[in-house]
């Protein structure tokens, strides 16, 4: 008989489970990262039939962003630039959290507008959560294997400085949107 460190109801990490663990890191990151791709080309220059940063910059002043033309601008290259970073992985833990932080912005700006809960048919923040949530999931397991990875941007201490990032920016968004 031998005895091992491992726990008896712990199975063995099998080449399946890793394989299809970077497949799901890479759809993650792909469908998180392309979606805030269109969401700051929509912002920016009107993607997807929206008035571009003129109208961006007007919904951002009508729910307390002020002034917008500034916010609008930034919040669209935070996803557009944040989201081609987190599709690739490459720089994940900053670019993701740059993404929670322009999320937080729109959670709060949500939040304040609508007596909603949750559920984005009703008016709540249900996508925004989504959007801030998976990419702070993606600073915690870091891209995966298959990404454009430069080691001095997608370590464990990148990734504590992401969570950090993430934390503070956050906060800082929703700070500045209630001041």
């Amino acid at each position: 008989m031998t005895v091992t460190d491992r726990p008896r109801d712990t199975a063995p990490v099998r080449d399946t489970d890793t394989a299809t663990l970077r497949l799901g890191l890479l759809v993650l990151r792909l469908f998180v990262g392309l979606a805030m791709v269109a969401h700051g080309a929509q912002k920016l220059v009107g993607f997807g039939g929206d008035g571009g940063i003129d109208s961006t910059a007007r919904y951002f002043e009508a729910v307390g962003f002020s002034p917008g033309t500034p916010y609008a601008i930034l919040s669209g290259l935070v996803e557009l630039g944040g989201g081609l970073l987190i599709a690739v992985g490459l720089a994940l833990p900053l670019a993701a959290a740059a993404v929670v932080a322009n999320m937080a912005g729109a959670y709060a700006a949500i939040q304040a507008g609508t007596d909603a809960v949750f559920f984005a048919g009703a008016g709540g923040p249900e996508l925004e959560l989504f959007y801030l949530c998976s990419a702070f999931a993606l600073i915690l397991t870091g891209p995966g294997r298959l990404a454009l990875r430069v080691p001095a941007l997608d370590g464990p201490k990148m990734r504590l400085v992401g969570i950090v990032l993430a934390i503070v920016g956050g906060i800082v968004a929703i700070v500045v949107f209630h001041l």
